[in-house]
């Protein structure tokens, strides 16, 4: 392996040259640690959001096993259906035939009878160059219901249509084609959506649109077909920006303002939605000021954040991407308010967070940037506290951090009302009089190892 690449360098080294420990190559060429902290939100529980729905998941029985266990774990092991392949059908192509034979058992014994069906293949499918188009027309007109290719191929991570890309893609391929029009607007990417009286839903409405959509706010699948007749999307994670480039083929535009923390990243990512929105046909007025708009809030903020930083009396924080899809600019906000940032711990470094961090690099070099899944963690956990307080679990477990506040990725956290409520788990933490044990933590969120 490539000595120029490692799993983590202080900022000053790396606002140059992220890639040296968030890149392809700083993984390539070695072993792929998961740490005990690793997991939560994968494509099958994303594919469960959808109702009505029945996920059959093709792959050899040991692929299968940690799925099946979270589905066991989070409660929602009725929608998945697993068709366990043997070596024998695997190296003569026997699987397809299998396949056919599952979904007949789905749609005779599944009660209620699901109302669509998303297909699962993994890794072996695609070294195999497996092409089941033919195969699924045929099953959908046998069986009346819309079928949808999802692939849990971690193999192509790398690639530029990642599974999580591709299960976010094939929920809005269910859609069907409409020119009808209502007021709402898709929300993209996040796992958990914002609520829908929350500040970026306000905001949606304050242009004369809404309600916001996701899967998790629909009763039925009728619902969700509802989705078709949106005005525009709003992609706030990478996750669905495939999914907003097929919308967008379907007469559906998006805009992509990811999470932000900072209060002039956040001001801008509120400008650029608001753009959006006035560009709409039937939008309520011009382009307004995300600046006017927010200006009492983000004062607010600043005060919170001011409140927070003198609780955490100069407290080290570790930052990690498991609590949201911008840790660096999450770790700039908490710099920016004098709260001391002195770990991030990331897989990558996502596009529209480089600028974060070079920012940060700017304000405070010594913090270190590390990639928890890099070889070297492998049994590599300190004895000794590299932090005070962890953000994340997976900070937690790489930092032996003594308080671990357990956020998780499900991204309600959105706009200064996401910032605040990071800054009251902060606070809570410190004021906790027992100190809770990590494992618990982990396991009372679901995480499964």
């Amino acid at each position: 392996m490539n000595d120029s690449f490692t799993d983590e360098l202080p900022l000053s080294e790396l606002a140059g040259n992220p890639e040296r420990v968030f890149g392809r190559d700083a993984m390539n060429g070695t072993l792929h640690f998961c740490s005990p902290a690793h997991g939560g939100w994968g494509v099958v529980r994303v594919a469960c959001l959808l109702p009505e729905t029945q996920l059959l998941f093709v792959c050899p029985e040991a692929c299968g096993r940690h799925g099946a266990i979270a589905a066991l774990e989070q409660g929602y092991r009725r929608k998945i259906t697993y068709l366990c392949i043997d070596d024998q059908e695997i190296i003569l192509g026997g699987y397809e035939a299998e396949i056919e034979r599952a979904l007949d058992d789905i749609m005779a014994k599944v009660q209620p009878r699901p109302k669509a069906v998303l297909l699962f293949l993994p890794c072996i499918d695609d070294l195999l160059a497996g092409d089941h188009t033919s195969a699924m027309k045929r099953l959908e007109q046998k069986h009346c219901v819309p079928i949808r290719l999802a692939r849990m191929n971690p193999i192509m991570l790398d690639n530029k249509m990642t599974p999580m890309l591709r299960v976010q893609k094939a929920l809005y391929e269910f859609l069907p084609e409409t020119p009808e029009k209502d007021r709402g607007i898709i929300i993209l990417g996040a796992f958990r959506p914002p609520s829908r009286d929350s500040e970026l839903a306000g905001l949606v409405e304050r242009l004369g649109f809404g309600p916001i959509r996701h899967p998790e706010f629909c009763s039925d699948f009728e619902e969700f077909k509802k989705f078709s007749k949106s005005s525009g999307a709003l992609t706030i994670r990478p996750e669905g920006t495939a999914a907003a480039d097929y919308l967008k083929t379907r007469g559906i535009p998006p805009v992509f303002a990811p999470v932000a923390f900072d209060s002039a990243s956040i001001i801008e990512r509120y400008q650029r939605i608001l753009t959006f929105l006035s560009a709409l046909p039937g939008a309520a007025g011009g382009i307004i000021s995300a600046e006017d708009i927010f200006r009492p809030t983000a004062e607010e903020t600043a005060v919170k954040l001011q409140q927070t930083a003198e609780v955490l009396q100069g407290a080290s924080i570790a930052v990690d991407a498991t609590v949201t899809a911008s840790p660096f600019s999450l770790a700039l906000a908490l710099v920016q308010g004098g709260i001391r940032v002195n770990r991030i711990y990331a897989n990558y470094l996502p596009s529209h967070e480089r600028d974060a961090l070079k920012k940060l690099a700017g304000l405070d070099g010594s913090i270190i940037g590390a990639n928890p899944n890099h070889a070297r963690k492998h049994g590599r956990r300190p004895s000794e506290p590299l932090a005070d307080i962890a953000l994340g679990f997976e900070a937690g477990y790489a930092t032996s951090a003594a308080r671990t506040v357990p956020l998780a990725f499900d991204e309600q956290r959105y706009g200064f009302e996401g910032f605040q409520k990071i800054l009251d788990a902060l606070a809570d933490a410190v004021s906790e009089r027992k100190t809770p044990d990590l494992r618990e933590q982990i396991k009372a969120y679901g995480l499964v190892v």
